[in-house]
């Protein structure tokens, strides 16, 4: 198949150190859209995975980013959606089976896929397809690895892209894209439900925030543009004046016993955006008779939850990830219609391996970083310009998932906290492993 060349920033190992490349795409077919990337947010997924955080198959190279927004520069033949020239966005889903039951009923994100294939859910990165039918650039042994926003353009169906509103600044879209579905999506879903338990309240719901960086600043927006009472939850006091200029009404430092004690079984839903390893159960407190946890940040490691938190007055701990196209195509016209604009930083390329750092350190401010991708094709053109490295960074802090496979081989970094040989141990040394870990690095909300 026809491809074009595009430049972007990858990690090659586990080490997930960002530089430069240079790769191929598929050049568009009948319902394809080219697109040249503008902005990528920085996603807090993007630090666990170029560092095989999770437990999950990783490969590399690795391009990240998954809330890419660019403009329309070729369309197929086929595509009826979209022209050239038209601002648009790229999100977690670039395709899917599209014949199972999640798929017909619009929620993607679940893709069950279809018996006797390999391939179901399409993810924008860290996704090998291995069906033939589906391998348009075979780039590694393995068959098509798929790249992120980190990169100058993409190749996407028009099927799996949306338009983004002209009352959103370009800029400030991409994290709608990830942080705003993700944070949407069970505000809409689990709060439909929260109002059908408690009619008495008349819609306006009591709903906690855990976390105020990209993904809870989201969340504190949607709950206010839903006419939620929201309620910020932060182990941060200098977070506090940010929340409430932002509309909450009430904000709990999650380490202090009083703080907390304010808002005992008050609170009917509570969406927990942290992304590091944590201990939830001093949140169970805060939910009233029926309420709902809903966990959308993703720690590298099981969360303990102890049992008579949840029966004692029928709680429920719940998940979700992120939402379908037609959900995200609603999400963009709420947010424009509402005025629910992402707090952002813009960011140079040559910035993004300090940027990671901070994120890894859960340092990072109530906003989301975003790549400026337009600046970076002008950079990379001078072929003196690199990613500068960040100093800071101690590659003995890092932890690979005792659970991850890394492909290849070769990209388990020399660096990393649990060398070849125990990630060959098999089980047991998992168990400990991640005793171990979650013990010594799980940082509190």
């Amino acid at each position: 198949m026809a491809t074009y060349t595009a430049y972007a920033l990858a990690a090659r190992d586990t080490n997930g150190v960002l530089k430069k490349m240079e790769i191929e795409r598929r050049a568009p077919g009948e319902k394809d859209l080219k697109i040249k990337i503008m902005y990528c947010g920085v996603c807090h997924s993007d630090v666990h995975q170029i560092r095989a955080e999770w437990e999950q198959p990783v490969f590399y190279p690795m391009i990240p980013g998954h809330e890419m927004v660019g403009k329309v520069e070729e369309i197929g033949s086929g595509v009826s959606k979209f022209n050239v020239g038209d601002i648009v966005g790229v999100g977690v889903i670039v395709d899917s089976c599209r014949k199972c039951n999640e798929c017909k009923a619009g929620i993607e994100q679940y893709c069950s896929g279809v018996e006797g294939k390999k391939d179901s859910l399409h993810v924008s990165y860290n996704c090998c397809l291995k069906d033939p039918e589906n391998i348009k650039v075979k780039n590694s042994e393995f068959g098509e690895l798929l790249h992120g926003g980190y990169c100058t353009y993409i190749t996407c169906d028009e099927n799996y892209v949306v338009s983004v509103p002209s009352e959103i600044p370009a800029e400030s879209a991409g994290p709608l894209l990830c942080a705003g579905i993700t944070t949407y999506s069970p505000m809409v879903h689990y709060g439909k439900i929260c109002k059908d338990l408690h009619p008495e309240v008349k819609g306006k719901l009591r709903v906690g925030v855990v976390g105020l960086g990209g993904l809870g600043h989201m969340a504190l927006k949607w709950g206010k543009a839903m006419g939620f009472e929201m309620v910020v939850i932060s182990r941060s006091v200098r977070k506090k004046e940010k929340a409430m200029k932002m509309g909450a009404s009430e904000f709990v430092i999650s380490t202090d016993a009083k703080s907390r004690a304010s808002v005992m079984n008050s609170l009917h839903l509570i969406i927990d955006t942290i992304a590091a390893n944590h201990d939830p159960s001093p949140y169970f407190g805060m939910l009233m008779t029926d309420g709902i946890l809903c966990l959308v940040g993703i720690p590298p490691l099981p969360s303990p939850v102890k049992a008579f938190d949840l029966i004692g007055k029928r709680r429920v701990f719940a998940g979700s990830c992120i939402g379908g196209i037609k959900e995200t195509e609603d999400m963009m016209k709420f947010a424009a219609e509402k005025g629910v604009i992402p707090e952002v930083d813009v960011i140079d390329a040559k910035n993004i391996n300090k940027k990671v750092h901070i994120l890894f350190k859960n340092m990072a401010p109530n906003q989301r970083f975003v790549i400026d991708i337009s600046k970076f094709e002008e950079d990379v053109k001078d072929p003196s310009w690199e990613v500068e490295d960040e100093p800071a960074i101690k590659h003995s802090e890092y932890h690979i998932n005792p659970g991850a496979t890394v492909y290849p081989k070769s990209a388990i970094a020399s660096k990393s906290s649990f060398p070849k040989s125990l990630l060959a141990a098999g089980t047991g040394f998992a168990v400990v492993a991640a005793a171990v870990f979650f013990l010594t690095g799980k940082k509190k909300a």
